[in-house]
């Protein structure tokens, strides 16, 4: 599990070159709904924007979950500061996250960057192995459940992502590389008064964005935001003042041209009633690979 036999690799590459030149294909063509066929060098921000909605939906950015049959290590590492501004040193934790159906695992690897014990990665592993046969025993009842429910949640998105165009405003910024590739830059600001009914874009309407995106397939490279006004959440009233929050998210293409979340970060300047602090949060996805639901997964070994 997690290699490809040659034939596989070379289906991949060729697979990965299609998958690159169909977004530019279908907007030349002006296939695309909702976008006219122009040139990409003579694109504006929106139409930029517009046409990365086709293959990304940014809500879907804040609740990570790897691709159907794919599974991954996440990292989260978790830094903060002692009242007199001393760093604490980062505290490390690693899962194994899967997709089963419309949620998303994660098993324990590693607690504070230790081990786990014998007995504790057992228990990980038959929490695991509970999960799996739970979504294979799946009714029939549970299923048409679920999948209304998926649907529903499309509708949704949807809904949100047509709105996203109405109240906000774009504005090309440039262009970047990430890695190798080249990426437009476009600067997003919540208009002024815009009263969304989507409940994800009322939070949004409180950041200022900045969005690195692919020229050659129009995914999402990288995606970064301020907030601009006060954030409040929690039970003990946590804010975030405006400034107080900081996120990047960045994705990259594998080998067969599915785009994957690389590496999250969120820096925070948090207030409670008692005290504020700085907390820094890296989250590191790697060792991508496929999964099949038959397929068993035995603790990580290092290697």
């Amino acid at each position: 599990m997690g290699t490809f036999p040659q034939d596989s690799r070379n289906t991949a590459g060729l697979t990965m070159s299609l998958r690159a030149l169909l977004p530019v294909a279908a907007l030349a063509l002006g296939l695309l709904p909702g976008i006219k066929a122009m040139p990409p060098d003579q694109m504006d921000a929106r139409e930029i924007v517009r046409l990365s909605l086709q293959f990304d939906t940014l809500f879907d950015i804040f609740h990570f979950a790897p691709p159907r049959d794919y599974l991954c290590l996440k990292e989260i590492a978790v830094r903060s500061a002692l009242p007199n501004g001393q760093p604490t040193r980062a505290i490390v934790d690693t899962y194994e996250a899967i997709r089963l159906y419309d949620a998303t695992f994660g098993r324990l690897i590693r607690k504070d960057s230790q081990e786990l014990s014998p007995d504790k990665a057992r228990a990980e592993q038959v929490r695991f192995e509970k999960a799996v046969e739970k979504r294979a025993q799946e009714t029939p009842g549970a299923r048409a459940k679920r999948l209304k429910a998926e649907r529903t949640l499309t509708t949704e998105r949807d809904g949100c992502r047509d709105e996203f165009m109405k109240v906000f405003d774009f504005r090309m910024a440039g262009t970047e590389k990430i890695g190798v590739r080249p990426s437009w830059v476009v600067e997003v600001s919540p208009l002024p008064h815009a009263t969304p009914r989507c409940g994800d874009l009322k939070t949004f309407g409180k950041f200022h964005f900045r969005l690195w995106i692919d020229q050659t397939e129009f995914h999402l490279a990288r995606f970064e935001g301020d907030n601009i006004a006060q954030l409040t959440f929690g039970i003990v009233l946590m804010r975030l003042p405006a400034g107080g929050l900081h996120f990047r998210f960045e994705q990259t293409p594998n080998e067969d041209g599915i785009w994957l979340h690389s590496r999250d970060q969120f820096k925070m300047e948090v207030r409670t009633p008692m005290m504020s602090f700085p907390v820094e949060t890296t989250i590191t996805y790697s060792g991508y690979r496929r999964f099949r639901a038959d397929s068993r997964i035995v603790p990580v070994d290092g290697n």
